[in-house]
């Protein structure tokens, strides 16, 4: 799945570039469809953080896997909704995932969702800030206790943490 969001990157470089020329063509509007597909239909939220730690941008995927619409978390600290016993972990990972280009590692760590449940993910983190593109850390986090769909709140469950 990194290969497929590292393939949809690199079309909206080129798309970013296309436009800027003023070129818009059919092939630069099915990679901008191609890609808005790619982050709307799975349940690995990418994110963009600033040097600042604030989200600024979100996938859809944030609503469906944590109930909370991309639009809420925006401009606000990537450290909200993490459990207090895992925020120092996360907080070392991040600072050195800005001094890296590519952390090797993950980390796993709860959150909660709009529901006030707690679920267990991973995230990877990878500096591209000297990138213009993009100019933050972006993260990519997976679920690791299921995709509870945001719509059906009766079945959302969280299994117990083993730390």
């Amino acid at each position: 799945q990194q290969g497929a969001l590292k393939e949809a990157i690199k079309e909206a470089r080129i798309q970013s570039a296309t436009l800027r020329r003023g070129e818009v063509s059919d092939a630069t509007l099915l990679a901008e469809e191609r890609m808005a597909a790619l982050l709307c239909h799975t349940f690995e939220i990418v994110a963009i953080v600033s040097r600042e730690e604030h989200f600024i941008f979100l996938s859809p995927a944030v609503e469906a896997v944590l109930g909370i619409p991309e639009k809420e978390l925006i401009g606000k600290s990537v450290y909200e909704g993490i459990h207090a016993d895992d925020l120092i972990r996360v907080k070392d990972y991040l600072t050195r995932a800005q001094k890296e280009l590519q952390t090797e590692q993950s980390i796993r760590y709860r959150v909660m969702d709009a529901f006030g449940k707690w679920h267990v993910v991973e995230t990877f983190a990878s500096n591209h800030y000297s990138n213009p593109a993009i100019r933050g850390l972006v993260l990519n986090t997976r679920p690791l206790d299921g995709a509870p769909a945001a719509a059906d709140v009766a079945t959302l469950q969280t299994p117990g943490f083993d730390g």
